[in-house]
């Protein structure tokens, strides 16, 4: 925002140069874009336009920042006194909370001609076209005191205003012809036929002034900020004034406006003020904050003396109060000023004080704290651990948008969504890792590929998840190293096979013990634990080129709650392994997770691991059958096993294994 260093210069006697106020105001929380000549461009902090987007505002955080005075006093000339017999303008609010305050000045003119010279170069100075007299004095009271200002021809204005909702599809031309189509959500000033203007953002075309307009209604009002900053983006005009009510005036500065306006009417045209209303139904409430020196220094971090203090808030306009029978020097409650509206609770109070003092000058002091030692997230830990064992056996990691464009069940719809397609957030990780896999299987012959990420459900709850994604192309060499497939015999549970082996190995690395799968529909439900359900592995069999592929997820938050941590490995055996290979037929239907757990059930001891080392179908007078090749390693931790000791575990598991599932030794 550009500012006339000239005006503040006048408000504020004995300021240094404007490159010296530009160092300060940088060391003061003001980012200055540039000072040269007579212009200064502030851009603003956001919490502070409500009383700094004027001259007036600056030159009294200069005059805190230098130890100065402001001597300017916007009130000054304006003589408050009642106008007998005058007919005031009739004004009529029709929502308090969107219009807190309304005023409407009705003044006589003989005539308007130019503005004069020094206030036009203002305007020009801080980016404002001058247009006639009456017009540029509603534009430099908002650039001197902060508060827009609007004149209407009082001629073209029937029976009154009335301050309300637009109605739907209701059409207003600006001033400068620009036509806006406005719903009920926005705020109109119109007289009792027709909208006059877009409230707080643009006057109307339909109540202009002009060069033989002889009665003006200056209007000066307050404005809901939010309601302001919808409409003023939704029809995508932003102004001086727009900006200035987005951001919270005070009701209060509304009276300060007009009334420094009526003074300039009336030495720069001569205007008669005829009559006064004003609306304000609900008073702002005065803000009264208790002070306490010792949390200040607390929260700041320096020691502060109680002058120092009461010197810094003075300077900057606030009202102090003691008790009766306390020092001068003594703070008990602080009054802000009426139009520092960002001013509402003590850490406020603390910021202001700082501030001007300075950062600069306070020392930096390390906190004294009890120190322990830092606890570890499971989450954290968790997700680096899976992501060391994924990348360990083979699979890539992605990154997906947690939006998606399908709704699923408890969707939540984004509001103001990035695209088209990302409308909802994601309640799974499957969808977007099987759409990197409709993308990609072309160009490779296996796809692996994992993602850990958060999904979202209704009511704002969000959970880590773990999702994993295999693609197999069949080929004519395709074959797995442990003998699992061979050429010709390419099935879709294949891909099944080898992402439950990958969830399989992941679970033994992060040591999860008691972990099972349950089929259930097309799902493949993973369990830990006694009930424990960690999540779904899936088959799809809609055909990539005649390959196949799956997917699994699990819930990282349920499986953190039994993830006990880094493993405690065991000294290797020093003994040497025995290995025997079973071969058998079973039924088609018999899930090869129910023979390992009979197997686990047998408690025999020595029991390395089992391996699955051939798996094929095969025809045979027009029956099919299945055969399996078990692979059983054993091995001691106390002594070599005898081929003795084997045979007898061997024939143990066999006579188990036909009992149970009458399944034939090849």
């Amino acid at each position: 925002m550009k500012f006339s260093y000239a005006l503040i210069k006048k408000m504020v006697p004995g300021l240094p140069s404007i490159h010296k106020v530009k160092n300060e105001l940088y060391l003061k929380a003001f980012d200055v874009e540039s000072a040269s000549g007579d212009v200064i461009n502030i851009n603003l902090p956001p919490n502070r336009w409500a009383d700094a987007s004027s001259h007036w505002g600056i030159a009294k955080e200069l005059a805190a920042i230098f130890n100065l005075k402001c001597i300017f006093n916007p009130l000054k000339g304006f003589a408050n006194k009642k106008l007998k017999g005058k007919k005031t303008v009739k004004v009529e609010i029709k929502n308090n909370k969107l219009c807190p305050r309304y005023l409407a000045f009705s003044f006589s003119i003989s005539k308007i001609g130019d503005s004069p010279g020094w206030m036009q170069n203002i305007l020009k100075n801080c980016g404002l076209r001058p247009i006639n007299a009456v017009v540029d004095i509603m534009n430099y009271i908002m650039l001197e005191t902060g508060q827009p200002l609007h004149a209407f021809d009082a001629e073209r204005v029937f029976k009154g205003i009335v301050v309300r909702k637009a109605k739907n599809n209701e059409k207003i031309v600006a001033i400068d012809g620009s036509e806006f189509n406005l719903d009920e959500s926005d705020l109109v000033i119109a007289d009792y036929q027709k909208p006059l203007a877009i409230a707080g953002i643009k006057g109307g075309k339909t109540s202009e002034i002009n060069v033989n307009t002889k009665n003006i209604i200056v209007e000066s009002a307050n404005f809901d900020s939010a309601n302001i900053y919808k409409t003023s983006k939704k029809i995508g005009l932003k102004t001086d004034a727009s900006l200035r009510f987005s951001h919270g005036l005070s009701p209060e500065l509304a009276d300060i406006g007009i009334k420094r306006a009526s003074v300039l009417l009336r030495e720069i045209c001569g205007a008669k003020l005829e009559s006064i209303t004003d609306i304000y139904p609900k008073k702002r409430p005065e803000i009264i904050l208790k002070f306490d020196l010792e949390k200040l220094n607390n929260l700041i971090g320096f020691e502060f003396d109680k002058k120092t203090v009461s010197d810094i808030l003075q300077r900057l306009g606030f009202s102090l109060t003691s008790p009766a029978g306390l020092s001068a020097g003594h703070i008990n409650f602080v009054k802000p000023p009426s139009l520092r509206t960002d001013i509402n609770i003590f850490e406020d109070l603390a910021e202001e004080v700082a501030r001007i003092y300075g950062l600069n000058n306070i020392k930096s002091k390390a906190p004294i704290v009890s120190l322990k030692i830092a606890e570890t997230d499971t989450i954290i830990t968790l997700k680096e651990k899976i992501r060391e064992i994924m990348v360990l056996v083979g699979f890539s990691e992605v990154y997906n948008y947690s939006f998606s464009e399908k709704k699923e069940d408890s969707s939540i719809e984004i509001l103001n969504p990035i695209s088209r397609d990302k409308k909802f957030l994601r309640t799974s990780l499957m969808s977007g890792l099987l759409k990197n896999i409709e993308d990609n299987y072309r160009f490779f012959d296996a796809i692996k590929i994992f993602e850990i990420g958060k999904v979202f459900e209704e009511g704002g709850k969000e959970y880590w998840k773990l999702a994993a994604g295999i693609y197999l192309r069949p080929k004519d060499d395709l074959r797995l190293k442990n003998g699992l497939w061979s050429k010709g015999n390419f099935k879709s549970e294949n891909s099944l096979r080898e992402l439950k082996g990958v969830l399989e190995e992941l679970f033994n690395r992060l040591g999860i013990k008691n972990f099972y799968f349950k089929e259930e529909g097309e799902f493949l439900k993973i369990f830990a634990g006694q009930k424990d359900l960690l999540g779904n592995l899936l088959i799809y069999s809609d055909k990539l080129s005649l390959g196949c592929k799956s997917v699994f997820e699990i819930d990282l938050e349920k499986l953190s709650e039994i993830y006990k941590g880094d493993l405690e490995y065991a000294l290797i055996s020093p003994y040497p392994i025995i290995e025997r290979d079973v071969s058998m037929y079973i039924n088609e239907k018999l899930k090869v997770g129910l023979i390992f757990d009979s197997i686990k059930n047998l408690g025999i001891l020595d029991i390395a691991r089992i391996d699955i080392v051939d798996y094929y179908r095969e025809k045979e007078d027009e029956k099919k059958k299945l055969s399996i090749t078990l692979r059983f390693v054993f091995q001691s931790t106390k002594q070599t096993l005898s081929d003795e000791e084997v045979n007898q575990k061997i024939s143990k598991i066999i006579e188990d294994l036909q009992s149970k599932f009458s399944v034939i030794i090849r």
